[in-house]
Parts: C-alpha cells; sequence; structure tokens
C-alpha cells in the first residue's frame, strides 16, 4: 500500500505520473477505436481552426506580436505548438489532455486520502473511459487548445499549492496568482469552477490558519481582475466589447432565462441519464457509509459537480455561439467523484456492489450517446475530407519544386467549408518548396472565414466562378468534394471529351470537378457498352450544382431529369431547393407541393412537408 501523504515532486510522484500517463494514453486509443469514433486516428483536422496554430507560428510579425491580442497566453501556446506542424500541434493538444487526466486524478487522491491499488486503477479507468466517450470529446477537445491549456495551468496551481502549503503564506499566494493569471489569460473557461473549488477549500480548512484557507480564493479572484482590465484594454470580443449587433456570434447575452437555457442544452449534450444515476449513486453511497468522515467527501464530491456544471456558463452568456462541444467544458472535474468508487472499495468491503454499479452505469453511459454521437457525423466527414486533402497537398506542393514562385495555380472543387487555404501561412508547414500564387475558387462565403473574397493574402487569393480566366493559369488543381485530387491539369492539355447532352461546356468540367466525376465515370460506362440512367445521371450532376451553390445550373439538370422521370417526388423536392435557394420561394412552394402529391402517403418524406411548409410560410 502507498499512502496519499507522496507528493508530486517525489520519485515515487513522478514514477506515478508516468505509469498513469501510459495507461491514460491505452485507455484513450481504447475509446476511441471501441465507442467512438470507432477508429484510432486523431490527428487530423476537422475545421479550419486546425491550421491556425501553423499559420500562426510562420508569421513575420514575431511572438511579441501575441500581446496585443485577446488571450495572449493562450495565442502564445498555439504559436508555439504550430512550431510542430498540423499534426504535430494535435499531438501536442492530446498529450496536454491526457496530462489533465493524470494530475486531475492525482491530486484527488492525496486529497481524499485514496491508496494506490489496483481499486484505484480501475476507478482512474473509468474516469478516463467517461471523458474520452464524452459525446463531443473526440471532435472538439483538440479544437480547444486555449481550454485545455487555462486547466494545465489551474491545475499545476493547485498542485504547486497543494506542494508548498507549509511555506510561508505570502509565497503560496504569490505562486498561485502567477498560475492563475497565466491561465485566465488563456482562456476564462474554468474562472467559475475554480472559484467554486476555492470557497470549498476555504469552508473545509481548519480555522486556526484562515491566511492558507483564503489565498486560492485571493489569488484567483486577483488574477480574473487582472485578466478583465487586459482583455478590456484588448476591447476583446470574447468579453462582449465591440460586438454590438444582435446577432454577432460574441454578442453577450446576460438575461437569466437565455443563460438557463443555453446553459440547459449543454447540459443535455454533455449528459445523459446513466451518468445522472452514477452521480446520484455516489452521493448517496458517500453520505450512508462515510458518516463519521462524510462532510469532507460531501464537500469535495459538490464542488466538483456543481464547479464542473457551471464551467458551461461562459458559453451560456453567448447564445449565438452555441456549439455541443462547449459540453466537454469541465469534464476533468465533472468527473472526478467517480474515484471515490477506490475508497468505497478500500474502506468498506460492503460496499463492493455499490462501487460495481457506479461502475456498469458508467461504463454503459455512452449507450445513451448514440444520437450526440450520429450529430458528430458531419465532424468525422469533415475530417476525412481534410484527411484526403492534407494527403494530396503534400506531394502537390513538393512538385512545384523551386520555380514554383514563378507559377500561378487556379484550385477548384473546394466546396466543403474548411482547408488550408484559408490561413495561407500553414501552407509553409507543408512544404519547403517555394509557393506559387493560388487563386481558390470559392463557391459561397462558407468556403473562407479570414480573408476577403478578392483580396490576395499572402500566397492566396478567393475569387468566384464567374471570375476565372484560365489563361492566367499555368496548372489547375481539381479537387472533388471529399477532399481528393481528380487532374492536375496544365493548361494547354485537353480535357476528356465529353458529349454534350447535358449541356456541359468543358470550362464547367474543370471549375466543377464533382461534374467531371460524374461524366468521366459515365463516358467510362458507355466504352464499356454498360447502359446508363440518364435520369440518376442527370440528378447527380443537379446535386452536385446545389454543392457548389449554382442552383441555376442545377435547374437544368433537374428539369431535363423530370422530362424523363416525371413521377419521382424526389426531383420536384430539389427543384424547390433550387429555387429557394435564389429566393424564388413562390415557385419553390409549387414544386414542393407536386413532391407531397407524388409522395408514398403510407409513408411520407418529412422533409417534403417541412419544406412546403417553409416556403408557404416565406413566400
Amino acid at each position: 500500500m502507498i499512502k496519499s501523504r507522496f507528493n508530486f515532486g517525489s520519485r515515487f510522484g513522478i514514477a506515478e505520473f508516468c505509469l498513469l500517463m501510459i495507461f491514460t494514453i491505452g485507455v484513450h486509443a481504447f475509446v476511441l477505436r471501441y465507442i467512438f469514433p470507432g477508429y484510432y486516428n486523431p490527428l487530423w483536422p476537422n475545421h479550419s481552426d486546425f491550421y491556425f496554430s501553423s499559420a500562426l507560428a510562420n508569421t513575420p510579425s514575431g511572438i511579441l506580436s501575441v500581446f496585443k491580442l485577446p488571450r495572449p497566453i493562450g495565442t502564445l501556446f498555439i504559436w508555439l505548438i504550430g512550431h510542430l506542424g498540423i499534426q504535430g500541434s494535435i499531438a501536442a493538444v492530446i498529450v496536454l489532455i491526457q496530462s489533465n487526466c493524470v494530475l486531475s486524478a492525482m491530486l484527488f487522491r492525496r486529497i481524499i486520502g485514496i491508496d494506490f491499488k489496483w481499486s484505484f486503477i480501475a476507478a482512474f479507468f473509468v474516469y478516463l473511459y467517461l471523458i474520452f466517450s464524452q459525446p463531443y470529446f473526440y471532435t472538439f477537445c483538440t479544437e480547444d487548445q486555449m481550454s485545455q491549456l487555462s486547466y494545465f495551468l489551474l491545475i499545476n496551481a493547485a498542485w504547486f499549492f497543494h506542494i508548498y502549503l507549509k511555506r510561508p503564506s505570502l509565497y503560496a499566494l504569490i505562486l498561485f496568482f502567477f498560475f492563475a493569471i497565466l491561465a485566465f489569460l488563456a482562456k476564462e473557461t474554468y474562472a467559475l469552477t475554480s472559484l467554486v473549488i476555492a470557497s470549498a477549500w476555504l469552508l473545509s480548512y481548519p480555522k486556526k490558519n484562515t491566511m492558507h484557507a483564503l489565498i486560492p480564493l485571493v489569488a484567483l479572484v486577483s488574477a480574473l481582475g487582472v485578466s478583465f482590465i487586459y482583455n478590456a484594454c484588448m476591447h476583446s470580443r470574447f468579453y462582449g466589447f465591440d460586438t454590438n449587433a444582435f446577432n454577432a456570434p460574441y454578442k453577450m447575452i446576460l438575461n437569466p432565462a437565455s443563460v438557463f437555457g443555453e446553459w440547459s442544452r449543454y447540459a443535455r449534450e454533455g449528459l445523459n441519464v446513466l451518468n445522472l444515476g452514477m452521480f446520484l449513486l455516489i452521493v448517496l453511497t458517500s453520505y450512508r457509509y462515510f458518516r463519521a468522515d462524510s462532510r469532507k467527501i460531501i464537500l469535495v464530491l459538490l464542488s466538483c459537480l456543481i464547479g464542473a456544471l457551471l464551467a458551461w456558463i461562459p458559453n451560456s452568456i453567448f447564445p449565438n455561439h452555441h456549439f455541443g462541444g462547449y459540453s466537454c467544458s469541465g469534464s476533468y472535474i465533472l468527473f472526478l467523484p467517480v474515484i471515490l468508487i477506490a475508497l468505497f472499495l478500500q474502506n468498506n468491503k460492503q460496499m463492493y456492489y455499490m462501487s460495481m454499479a457506479v461502475i456498469l452505469l458508467g461504463i454503459s453511459s455512452p449507450v445513451l450517446n448514440k444520437n450526440e454521437y450520429l450529430r458528430n457525423d458531419w465532424y468525422l466527414e469533415q475530417e476525412n475530407i481534410q484527411r484526403n486533402l492534407l494527403s494530396t497537398l503534400h506531394p502537390l506542393l513538393d512538385q512545384v519544386g523551386t520555380t514554383g514562385a514563378s507559377k500561378r495555380i487556379l484550385v477548384t472543387g473546394l466546396s466543403f467549408p474548411f482547408n488550408p487555404f484559408i490561413h495561407p501561412m500553414c501552407l509553409l508547414t507543408l512544404t519547403k518548396a517555394s509557393l506559387p500564387e493560388f487563386d481558390v475558387v470559392a463557391y459561397s462565403t462558407v468556403n473562407f472565414k479570414d480573408e476577403a473574397l478578392g483580396d490576395r493574402v499572402n500566397w492566396v487569393k478567393f475569387i468566384r466562378p464567374d471570375q476565372i480566366d484560365f489563361k492566367k493559369y499555368t496548372n489547375v488543381w481539381m479537387f472533388t468534394s471529399d477532399g481528393r485530387l481528380i487532374h492536375d491539369l496544365h493548361i494547354g492539355n485537353p480535357i476528356a471529351d465529353q458529349d454534350e447532352p447535358l449541356g456541359v461546356k468543358p470550362g464547367d468540367l474543370i471549375v466543377f470537378p464533382d461534374i467531371a466525376r460524374i461524366l468521366w465515370s459515365a463516358n467510362a460506362l458507355v466504352r464499356k457498352s454498360i447502359p446508363i440512367n440518364q435520369e440518376m445521371l442527370l440528378f447527380n450532376c443537379g446535386l452536385s450544382f446545389i454543392n457548389y451553390d449554382q442552383p441555376e445550373l442545377a435547374l437544368r439538370c433537374f428539369n431535363d431529369s423530370i422530362a424523363k422521370d416525371p413521377k419521382n417526388p424526389f426531383l420536384y423536392y430539389y427543384v424547390g431547393i433550387a429555387f429557394e435557394r435564389i429566393n424564388l420561394n413562390s415557385e419553390a412552394k409549387i414544386f414542393f407541393k407536386k413532391a407531397v402529391a407524388l409522395d408514398n402517403l403510407k409513408h411520407p418524406n418529412f422533409a417534403f412537408i417541412r419544406a412546403l411548409l417553409w416556403a408557404e410560410d416565406h413566400s
């Protein structure tokens, strides 16, 4: 038995950290492989934000420029990990997350007085399992780098306070304040959480040393004050400055009903009934079997639960910026009470069945996360697209070679919302070769975020399809909607012949690569004397044009398809969608009505009905 008196700085403390880190890496891989997403390949981005760290690392403005921005410590961290490359920066955040889990469990073990036995390892497994199987953990936690850093700094503040608790009070106060101010200048997610836990410490500490009891609370309040003043001077939008528009993403709304409504949404997205049952069982068991020391345990338990739930408040005051991924906030603290089952097993054999019930509820909880996992499918699709895109861009950029600077390349087909061209400086991470100029076709404004349409930023300029002049380019990189390169076209090379029953021009095949893929595949079948379904061919082309935000071209395909198959309700539905995209809602209503009329009355398609109701309300 190894007692809880060992500090992190001791040899055992370091050995314990290393052992638990190895264990955490294994549990992380296990949960991702067998729970969600069903595979272990976590180093690929699913959002343009993942490219920002590499872009920031390559900016010529220098490190001091980050202190002119809100959240400077968080930005500095992003700058540092950006030097590791796109995948390296993701790996760094994963290690940070795993470290947060280990440091939290180790400190909790010491505070409660849990011995390092197999019962603790079992409880620690359940703790990790619950965090890593949280519905939005995989798709968002590595994107929220600043929040992970903020927690890391706060848990280190708690660790140093725990280690140096017997040192002079001023020393402990300065050390705690130092880490707290760094944490809140990284991100403010855990501000309320830390205040709750510090208040619990104040209530539980012996009254004979009030100064030691006040140190965490005084340090945190002071750090929050300094952080607020700094961000106010920076006019930080995260504090509600410069966000006067009512629909602005960071418009701060402090109405209690709005805040509670958003908080409730995060609660529904982050927890399920089995989680709640597990917490209730832990509370009841703690009270029943530890009456002699129940005040301390109940106080720790409630401070963890209340503090974790308050971690959702900072995001709840921005209802226009709601995202389910923020329900991960507080998970490190929220699931810490599960480790109490180790204490149950070590102190009372009668608690075996209660402990097993807690473990069973925790292990079973992902079953009720099925719907939330399905909501993340879109992000898994984006991850697959980015994986394909980056795997292709590496060799393409290398092929540009030393003469690349004299080239000008047109990039088509990036109809998906995220890509590295949004943050042009990150392209330097992908190759050592000189970069050419890129004109990237933006099919809708969702294709870019930070750059203005038509303005060249570094090597990249976003243009609309009707602005293309092929004579300006040496090459065209044609990507399909799944991020794969369909053709590296050298201007002047012939494009595959296309019989034009669909009226598709050769230039359209370059600008809209999915159309090229559909028609080239159809031509390959024709050459093999395999019959093709013209109606389906036209329909697929129409869907692709919708995806490219070209409703007028989609209408041409859908109307030709209706002429060949006039009783297909889906064709009328998508004609209505196309009219809706060009704000012809009255025309859209006519075709939605036809779709509903032709639909199977016994098994109606509710998408048709919803579309019709919407069109009736807006026409």
